[in-house]
């Protein structure tokens, strides 16, 4: 990262912390079958809201990580 000497950083929270937090949800395998080839995150509300699958559905062939060869 680049410094700049104008701002004083009074706080840092990285990628490694906000995941651990859980805050983020890391989605980087869902999102290379996608054609993604960068680290993607997305919020947890958004994750837990509108990603993650409501029970009982795996019977019916839905999966958050594709379909199995």
């Amino acid at each position: 990262m680049a410094e700049n000497n104008d701002w004083n950083v009074i706080f840092s929270y990285t990628r490694a912390q906000v995941l651990a937090d859980g805050v983020l949800i890391d989605v980087t395998t869902q999102a290379k079958v996608l054609g993604f080839r960068v680290p993607v995150a997305v919020t947890e509300n958004l994750y837990h809201g509108y990603v993650e699958m409501a029970s009982g559905l795996e019977s019916q062939g839905q999966s958050t990580t594709g379909p199995t060869p």
